[in-house]
């Protein structure tokens, strides 16, 4: 161990050699080792797509009869204000497919356009994207 101290008898007591830069503050330092993450962003991207959707059902000739049949039944009985049930399909905003959605209220009024079924609580259903349509005021329609 003697003998390697004596190596560098020449510059142990030397004073630190002066920088014409200034010395880096302890936070700047810090942040040269923080964890670099080039892939910002990336998390979010692969949850998204990972986020299932369905496709758009498609209703048959017969389907689409039944159901044209309810909506003008339910247009004649829009005065009384009646309680339906509506399964719809919800395109999703981000990417290609949707979901089915179902609700129930009273129904008080079909706008014309867009065609819409709109409840009294204020939502709105747009009629090209209903896939059912059920409630006390189609009693005798078959399902």
């Amino acid at each position: 161990m003697l003998e390697q101290q004596r190596g560098y008898d020449d510059i142990i007591d030397l004073k630190r050699p002066f920088s014409r830069y200034r010395r880096m503050p302890r936070p700047e330092r810090a942040v040269q080792f923080a964890p670099f993450a080039t892939l910002t962003g990336h998390e979010e991207i692969l949850q998204e797509t990972a986020r299932p959707t369905d496709g758009c059902p498609r209703l048959e000739e017969d389907e689409r009869s039944l159901l044209d049949a309810r909506l003008q039944l339910l247009r004649l009985l829009l005065p009384g204000r009646p309680w339906v049930t509506v399964t719809w399909f919800e395109p999703d905003g981000k990417k290609a497919g949707g979901t089915c959605l179902t609700a129930t209220g009273q129904a008080l009024r079909l706008k014309e356009e867009p065609p819409r079924l709109v409840f009294s609580d204020g939502r709105e259903v747009l009629l090209e994207r209903v896939l059912a349509l059920g409630g006390d005021f189609a009693g005798g329609m078959p399902e």
